[in-house]
């Protein structure tokens, strides 16, 4: 039996508020825009229809997960347009978007634990092992999760991704006390920007230290991906960066590595001012 939601309302098997768009029951994906996603970026919007439930569970797989995805977004997305002082860093807008989808879909089943510690206690102070040897207990985590890498990910070990979404049967593998995944176990993967203090985005992608290229390599990232998995890059901003014309190029720029790179990338803005 699926999840439903209410128009307009929470899911009412649990506390996650939606927007009052919502998605008909169908297969293929699907995609909720709304609010201010940059100049020259289309607009998408499910059926708005007013005292209707829809059953998520019926969207199967894949598809299913893209479309709690878009409701976790668009979910967190609203409140951060609204009063973004709410909004400390893009690591609390992750961890609304995880909390979100941790809602809906349900755990992920563990196929295997691995437990590695290079060395033990010594006296009488437990073996390291003593701690991290309950991870082999483990039989289910939440289906998302923040912060997450490993050594069998294909950029630096120590780059971690903002938001993973994993397959049924993953491994977990704890070495000295760090938790680390691997990437064919994802189903989805999502990076976040929360730009404060950039009125205008500029077309600097040989700048190290630029925005520009900032929000780039998050999208090169996501591209090295192994795998047929939904990927998405979602930057939140203060100011409305792409409001020159002279800054269509950064924004066209971001678009086609975006597209070259098989990323869903989408712009939280706030709207023209004045």
């Amino acid at each position: 039996m699926g999840l439903w939601f209410c128009s307009g309302g929470d899911i009412l098997s649990g506390s996650l508020a939606l927007p009052s768009y919502i998605f008909p029951c169908i297969s293929g994906r699907s995609r909720v825009c709304e609010g201010h996603l940059g100049h020259g970026q289309e607009r998408k919007r499910a059926s708005k229809v007013p005292n209707c439930l829809v059953r998520v569970g019926c969207i199967a797989g894949m598809d299913r997960v893209e479309t709690v995805l878009d409701f976790a977004i668009e979910a967190t997305a609203q409140p951060f347009l609204q009063n973004p002082a709410n909004y400390s860093d893009e690591r609390a807008l992750a961890e609304e978007v995880r909390s979100r989808v941790c809602s809906v879909l349900p755990p992920a089943p563990v196929g295997e634990s691995i437990v590695e510690e290079s060395s033990g206690a010594q006296g009488d102070v437990p073996d390291h092992e003593a701690y991290t040897g309950k991870y082999r207990d483990v039989e289910q985590v939440d289906r998302a999760h923040c912060e997450i890498g490993g050594p069998a990910f294909p950029f630096s070990a120590t780059e971690r991704l903002d938001l993973g979404v994993f397959d049924d049967d993953l491994t977990v593998t704890v070495t000295n006390g760090t938790q680390e995944f691997e990437p064919s176990d994802l189903v989805a993967a999502g990076e976040f920007k929360y730009v404060k203090n950039i009125n205008y985005l500029r077309y600097r992608p040989d700048d190290e230290g630029s925005k520009y290229r900032d929000i780039a390599e998050d999208i090169s990232r996501l591209g090295e991906l192994p795998g047929d998995l939904d990927r998405r890059c979602v930057v939140f901003a203060n100011y409305d960066f792409f409001r020159r014309a002279e800054d269509a190029e950064a924004r066209d720029g971001l678009e086609s590595l975006a597209a070259d790179n098989d990323v869903s990338l989408r712009f939280v803005l706030p709207g023209t001012v004045g």
